[in-house]
């Protein structure tokens, strides 16, 4: 992955010592001194984090260093800092939550593995992206041609699904591959493009719709066009549903994240017609070093202990324990807790980005049932791993930003955070230089109109103008394909409420912008039956049949076969079908 500012190593590849020489405070530490109050919510909601988990997952995929016979390395012992492979994360013996050692005397450190690297430029290491850098559905359809085989029907153009009796339009397969990680005693979670799927409930879901999308359209594609074939209708659904999805993500979600002013300055809203023209093929769309291991990673302070669920009126009914449905599709796709889950996205405030974690990330990540401390601290992982990756101190992303000039004191600060957010890093990092770049980050005022601060804000756009400039396949370029006429259907049509309307259970109605909390006098609810849908006929293909042969006085005749009708005259086969009189020499 490449990067926005040199790496920063010590020993051993990792960023481990301050601005004095002295080592940086333990990951751990640092989580538990930051324990900070939350901000005030905003008024989006619970899918904004949902949505960004999704297109993070689709942008990115790094890999641990495996074990023996590719099973996952186990670094928990806090020896294991002698494998390169290695960084286990100290626990203090003041930890408020976890045991410092282990009932035989042993201390006890959180696994922390570090993760496939190349060489890169300058004589350092960069780890590798598995997954294809575009927003192109690789959560859906794979980013090789052997996943997406796997994930196919290939009949009408369909991907697989699993249908049960009481989910009318069908779950990810199951079944035909096992997961290290998963929970059911099968070890066969739900299969989608993204291995990473089955690590909640509500990430299950935007797979779901999106999987559903596509089936949905390359139905409708078989009605109009009953002469294409599989091929044909897998690749047009599959370029439909991409197109969708990158229009609602630079239409709805950018500019709630990074403020419409900021999404207009980077050229990152949607067209409202014509072609985009500023691809070019010497822009670099791969994912950004310091876009993925920090500023991207804002949605884990968004992250509730419990996913709530309302009802069709949008009444609040009960809510899911986030800790029970890690790595655990037990249950998944009844009618009732789909529906009601994506309903509680989109009725429940979203916490505002900032330095105050949940319960559930910094204590029971991926907790194991019946297994008290066996969770991990999110958090400190991030804090471990933007180290690992060696990004110099977020003072250093600010001043590449222009977002403020050189930092040298901690009052400095005071112009980008909250002087008491100021206190809090003060007690624990030596001194400003030191501060961890997601740390920082996470601490910044928010930019107006925005969820995300200047620095963050900053590093997320470049992002994703590199995506779009760089991709030639991009959904608004005529090299993807699209008619101006399919393209304006797309417009018109392409808002997270469709999508959702087209692909859940038994949903009638929702909020018109399905990002915000719906409010009866800006944000009212609307029937589904009320939202346009995308206009398919654009895709109709004029198709003229030919005959593979002709019928006379019940013989079958092929075509350009002669039809004898008497000793003096002779007819042929056409390809309308059509036996007609041929002309004869005289």
């Amino acid at each position: 992955m490449p990067r926005l500012l040199g790496a920063k190593f010590d020993i051993g590849m990792v960023h481990t010592f301050g601005e004095d020489g002295s080592l940086l405070p333990n990951p751990r530490s640092i989580s538990v001194l930051l324990n900070l109050p939350p901000r005030r919510s905003t008024n989006h909601n619970l899918l904004i984090m949902q949505i960004g988990q999704f297109v993070d997952h689709d942008h990115v995929l790094t890999s641990g260093v495996k074990g023996p016979n590719g099973t996952n390395k186990n670094c928990k012992s806090c020896m294991s800092w002698t494998d390169p492979a290695c960084m286990p994360i100290p626990i203090a013996s003041d930890d408020p939550f976890f045991p410092s050692n282990s009932s035989n005397g042993e201390p006890n450190c959180f696994s922390f593995t570090r993760n496939v690297v190349a060489e890169g430029k300058f004589n350092t290491v960069d780890p590798l992206n598995f997954n294809t850098a575009f927003l192109d559905l690789s959560t859906v359809y794979g980013s090789d041609h052997c996943q997406c085989d796997e994930l196919r029907f290939f009949r009408h153009g369909l991907m697989r699904m699993d249908l049960v009796y009481d989910v009318p339009k069908g779950l990810p397969p199951s079944g035909f591959k096992g997961f290290e990680e998963c929970r059911l005693k099968s070890k066969k979670c739900m299969n989608t493009g993204d291995v990473r799927s089955n690590e909640h409930m509500t990430l299950l879901m935007m797979h779901t719709i999106f999987l559903r999308e596509h089936n949905r359209l390359a139905e409708k594609i078989t009605e109009i066009n009953k002469h294409w074939d599989d091929e044909r209708i897998f690749q047009e659904a599959r370029r439909i549903n991409i197109a969708q999805y990158q229009h609602i993500i630079y239409q709805e979600y950018l500019p709630a994240l990074i403020g419409f002013s900021k999404a207009r300055d980077y050229g990152l809203q949607a067209l409202s017609r014509g072609y985009y023209k500023d691809y070019s093929e010497k822009i670099n769309p791969g994912i950004v070093n310091e876009f993925a291991g920090a500023a991207y990673r804002i949605g884990h302070s968004m992250i509730p202990n419990a996913f709530p669920k309302y009802n069709e009126d949008f009444q609040f009914v009960g809510e899911l324990p986030l800790v029970e449905t890690f790595h655990n599709p037990q249950g998944f796709g009844s009618p009732g807790d789909f529906d009601d889950c994506i309903r509680g996205l989109l009725a429940t405030h979203l916490p505002a980005l900032d330095l105050h974690f949940e319960n559930v990330i910094k204590q029971h990540l991926f907790e194991m049932k019946d297994k008290p401390f066996s969770g991990e601290d999110l958090l400190a992982r991030n804090i471990a791993r933007g180290r690992e990756y060696g990004y110099p101190g977020y003072t250093n992303y600010v001043e590449f930003c222009g977002v403020s000039s050189e930092i040298k004191t901690w009052t400095d600060l005071h112009k980008l955070m909250d002087p008491m957010v100021v206190q809090y890093l003060q007690r624990t990092y030596k001194h400003p230089k030191d501060i961890d770049l997601f740390v920082g980050g996470m601490a910044e005022y928010q930019s107006p109109g925005a969820l995300v601060g200047p620095t963050f804000s900053c590093i997320i756009a470049n992002q994703f103008i590199g995506v779009k400039r760089g991709d030639r396949f991009w959904y608004e370029n005529e090299a993807n394909g699209l008619t101006l006429q399919q393209l304006d259907s797309i417009r018109k049509t392409s808002l997270w409420s469709r999508i959702l309307c087209n692909n859940m259970n038994y949903l009638t109605s929702l909020p018109y912008y399905s990002t915000i909390i719906p409010i009866k006098s800006s944000n009212p609810l609307v029937r589904c039956d009320q939202l346009e849908d995308i206009d398919l006929s654009q895709w109709a293909e004029e198709y003229e049949k030919v005959a593979d042969s002709c019928k006379f006085r019940s013989n079958i005749y092929q075509i350009g076969e002669q039809v004898h009708m008497t000793t003096c005259s002779s007819c042929v086969c056409n390809t309308n079908g059509q036996v007609i009189i041929e002309a004869q020499d005289h």
